[in-house]
């Protein structure tokens, strides 16, 4: 990893990332959903973690190296972090890794392969073990990373603004209750343009971002007038707009999602029901968009 020449120095990486998902597998969930308790590797795989983890750092703090060495040893530690990351030192996770991703963020370049990587580090079952005494906590960078976030769903690249709403979600999802009130009605926002996409890849993904923001943070007041005034009359109007979304597959199940979201965790839910079905008795909405939908619903 610490070769001269990026071509080995790269596939060294990728050798790496191998030896830690054998230095510390990470067991497969069953349908039980039931919290996975993960067992401390022998010591001496400790130590092969922490010199890989030392050689990836050293590796990430050198600043002119080939881009694809950067996006694999970005790999490498997110991978670390994610299914080591009780292991590393609790200092440096604050004082060093953390610092490093955000950094990483800001970078053009490197951009997309960390938002990949804060997602499976959100995502990590080392969150769910309760036995563990130390966990792996990206709180003292959220509020940061989340304004980056959000400015990605602006940009034109639509790879960035799909791995960008996959990793807000999972952000969402478990740190809803621990992010300031102030931060939902801004998601609510910049998600406002790409519920309007009729990209169908954008689109349903941009919808279950959504749905976790009203988990989490549906009863804020901004957040409620927000959906009733903007997002519903949005929703309803792209179903009357472009009846390919409604017709089937990730379209309609999104919108499925959706509709159940908002009767299960928004007060005014009876009322935007009731928005949606005035426009099928009135007739305005197209007719294979009400007997798709409501048959389906």
């Amino acid at each position: 990893m610490q070769d001269k020449f990026y071509k080995i120095t790269s596939d060294a990486l990728l050798v790496a990332v191998e030896l830690i998902h054998a230095l510390r597998p990470i067991p497969e969930t069953d349908e039980s959903n039931a919290v996975i308790k993960l067992s401390s590797p022998p010591q001496n795989h400790i130590n092969h973690i922490l010199e890989i983890y030392r050689c990836v750092l050293n590796r990430l703090s050198i600043g002119d190296v080939d881009l694809e060495v950067k996006e694999r040893a970005i790999d490498l530690l997110g991978l670390i972090i994610t299914q080591a990351g009780d292991i590393l030192p609790s200092q440096d996770l604050t004082k060093t890794i953390f610092p490093l991703l955000v950094d990483k963020l800001k970078n053009e370049l490197t951009r997309q392969t960390t938002v990949r990587n804060l997602t499976f580090i959100a995502n990590s079952i080392l969150f769910d073990d309760p036995s563990k005494k130390s966990f792996v906590d990206l709180s003292p960078i959220l509020e940061e990373v989340i304004q980056e976030l959000m400015g990605f769903l602006r940009k034109a690249q639509r790879q960035l603004r799909l791995t960008t709403l996959i990793c807000l979600e999972a952000i969402i999802r478990r740190y809803g209750s621990s992010l300031s009130p102030r931060i939902y009605p801004t998601l609510l926002e910049e998600l406002k343009p790409l519920l309007s996409d009729s990209d169908l890849h954008i689109f349903p993904q941009a919808i279950s971002c959504l749905c976790q923001i009203l988990y989490s943070g549906g009863k804020n007041p901004q957040v409620e007038s927000t959906v009733k005034d903007q997002i519903v009359p949005t929703i309803i109007q792209l179903m009357m707009d472009m009846p390919h979304l409604v017709a089937g597959g990730s379209g309609l199940e999104s919108l499925l999602t959706f509709w159940g979201c908002i009767v299960r965790s928004y007060q005014g839910g009876s009322d935007c029901v009731r928005m949606l079905i005035s426009k099928v008795e009135s007739g305005t909405m197209p007719k294979q968009v009400s007997k798709q939908f409501i048959l389906k619903n």
